[in-house]
């Protein structure tokens, strides 16, 4: 096959993936449909937008419901799908650790409640039964395919996972990443290091910021690593997959922040752009 053919190959490729990357965006209840963000205190409240009323400590959510409130409650978590009864009376309570989530209730107009922990703060995060559209034909805007953003990178692990501490997309939030490595790769003769956070053998993930025109301020690129007893693994790294974090479609996102070291002085033009 010919570099040519290759190339036309990885373009379909990525052209796939592209499609199911908006198909997996507007499914129902998905960031697409992302309405309200309500942090809670630690005593019951009433919220415009809810029956019933909420509360949270650090660790678990409450919520105290009668039956003309016509909620349901549940905990995806555990139990898949929420049940279908509305009417819920009495006193329900989900644990929900840090950085977690899990849908919690359900509304009469079927607005899923997710129950969501961030820097110890209890939250609630509505999805709604309408989907916002994509405006780019349906597709999230995008860099042509570019072959010379494909690069062959040297993935160097770090003998131990070190935790570190970014922010969020929420003001006053706190991250907590496991950095496990850093990347290098060559660009028009010069050379950039990225962190690596996750986990070693995978999941693994780079997320950074660059001066690329156009772009949310944070993306991320998802890297397909193997476990390695050796300390560092050659590595071939497609920009073109770089996608935008949940906080790039909706204002309710609490995306962590790239590590200071992946702010990176060069335009990696490729990937997702800004969708709004």
């Amino acid at each position: 096959m010919s570099i040519v053919d290759e190339t036309i190959t990885a373009r379909d490729t990525w052209r796939q993936w592209r499609a199911q990357r908006a198909e997996d965006l507007s499914a129902p209840f998905g960031w697409l449909s992302l309405t309200a963000l309500i942090w809670l205190s630690d005593e019951p409240a009433a919220y415009r937008q809810l029956p019933g009323k909420w509360w949270g400590t650090q660790g678990k959510i409450f919520v105290q419901a009668n039956a003309t409130d016509k909620i349901a409650v549940g905990d995806s978590s555990t139990s898949g799908e929420i049940p279908a009864e509305l009417g819920f009376e009495g006193l329900h309570e989900v644990e929900v650790p840090e950085a977690s989530s899990t849908i919690g209730a359900v509304l009469e107009d079927g607005t899923r409640v997710e129950f969501i922990t961030r820097t110890g703060q209890p939250a609630l995060r509505l999805r709604g039964t309408q989907v916002q559209p994509l405006a780019d034909g349906g597709l999230v805007p995008v860099f042509a395919y570019a072959p010379q953003w494909v690069k062959s990178t040297t993935l160097t692990w770090y003998p131990t996972a070190i935790q570190e501490q970014v922010t969020g997309a929420q003001p006053g939030l706190i991250h907590n990443v496991q950095v496990v490595g850093q990347i290098e790769f060559e660009h028009e003769g010069s050379t950039y290091a990225l962190k690596v956070v996750g986990q070693r053998g995978g999941p693994a993930q780079i997320l950074f910021t660059d001066t690329a025109p156009g772009t949310a301020p944070w993306r991320i690129l998802s890297l397909s690593v193997v476990e390695s007893a050796s300390e560092s693994t050659t590595l071939e790294v497609d920009f073109n997959y770089t996608y935008n974090l949940p906080y790039a479609f909706s204002d309710y996102g609490t995306c962590p922040a790239p590590l200071p070291e992946n702010v990176l002085k060069v335009a990696i033009a490729a990937g997702e752009k800004s969708p709004r």
